[in-house]
């Protein structure tokens, strides 16, 4: 079984895939390779950078590049995160046992989050948190579009309360695609 995760800065996917990571799934995030990349070309991560390089590479390698890449990787149950562009999708729905989850939560509960975790890059007003959504809704192909990725979920999850709901959909959802 292969979880896709994608959805909303903020909306709780990190949180879900270290739940899913305990269960015993192997963890990979398309993110994390962009990281690789800054850190190969000395360059200081931040939103901006992970954005830019990540659709420069996109825009070089074809827009399911990062999942291309992280699909080579998977042996067994794994939780894929950070998906966003349509073609990222394309590639992983070729794994056998992929289903892809989008996660959400209201706007305000979401800033909200992005303020009290206080990561280096992270929003310092309401107006900058929205710019920054706005540029993960791209209509050019080879970079984010979040928006339409969103829509090619199989599965929406609401996370607007404890954890522990959230646990409890997602182990609803495991069980409904059978784990593998």
């Amino acid at each position: 079984m292969i979880i896709g995760l994608t959805g909303s800065y903020c909306a709780g996917k990190g949180e879900l895939a270290a739940y899913l990571v305990k269960k015993g799934f192997q963890y990979f995030s398309l993110s994390d390779e962009i990281r690789l990349i800054l850190r190969e070309r000395n360059i200081t991560e931040s939103r901006e950078a992970m954005i830019a390089v990540g659709n420069e590479l996109r825009s070089k390698n074809g827009p399911g590049y990062f999942a291309g890449v992280v699909a080579r990787k998977i042996k067994g149950n794994a939780v894929v995160d950070s998906i966003r562009n349509p073609a990222e999708v394309d590639v992983l729905r070729k794994q056998s046992g992929f289903f892809l989850v989008a996660v959400d939560a209201p706007i305000e509960l979401r800033y909200k989050r992005s303020v009290s975790r206080a990561r280096s890059g992270d929003v310092r007003s309401f107006e900058e948190f929205l710019a920054n959504e706005k540029k993960e809704m791209s209509s050019d192909p080879s970079k984010q579009q979040l928006h339409l990725v969103i829509g090619m979920a199989d599965e929406n999850l609401i996370n607007d309360s404890a954890l522990k709901a959230m646990y409890k959909k997602i182990d609803e959802l495991v069980k409904k695609h059978g784990k593998a």
